[in-house]
């Protein structure tokens, strides 16, 4: 388990993959997060959602930490998932990073919290050589996030994605572990 200022990541539990369904199944969150048809996802998916995590390099459920006032309040639901997919084989040291944040954590700062966090758990706790990840044409929010955090738009797909009744393009973007050591310092 890992904190940061705000938030805690842990490892995921069987207990979290109705959150994690629900996540697939809320289609203002679905149309950021895959390529494919926004359909209900059934308790069937659940094999899926768990075979993603078991590949991933690291995969983490995302909670806001409990109140600095020290006043307890009732566990609240998880704000997302976030992780780290192999690109290709290891051997190269390149992660794709994911984050994945359910309704009520959009708009507080967690997406720059965690993205921050996972690119420096990436590069120096995992010895990754790049961090890659994409991002949709009409997420501007997630877009200006990971420009803030440091990484660099390397490529472009014209009208990729059709979200909301348009064609989207779709933007790669990377880091490389020496821009984040001079970005850390």
């Amino acid at each position: 388990m890992y904190t940061t200022a705000h938030l805690r990541l842990r490892a995921y539990t069987i207990a979290d993959l109705p959150f994690l369904l629900g996540l697939l199944n809320d289609p203002e969150v679905a149309k950021w997060i895959h390529e494919d048809f926004l359909i209900p996802r059934g308790p069937t998916h659940i094999a899926k959602i768990q075979e993603n995590a078991d590949r991933a390099l690291a995969y983490f459920i995302v909670e806001e930490l409990p109140s600095a006032t020290g006043v307890s309040a009732p566990p609240q639901a998880p704000l997302g998932v976030t992780g780290l997919a192999p690109l290709s084989s290891t051997m190269n040291r390149n992660a794709t990073f994911f984050i994945v944040l359910a309704q009520h954590g959009w708009g507080h700062g967690y997406g720059k919290e965690i993205t921050r966090f996972m690119v420096d758990y990436a590069i120096v706790c995992l010895g990754m050589h790049r961090v890659s990840l994409t991002v949709f044409e009409g997420n501007e929010r997630a877009k200006k996030c990971y420009t803030d955090v440091g990484f660099v738009e390397e490529g472009r797909h014209r009208k990729m994605m059709w979200i909301d009744g348009d064609w989207r393009d779709t933007f790669s973007m990377g880091i490389l572990d020496t821009e984040w050591r001079e970005i850390r310092q």
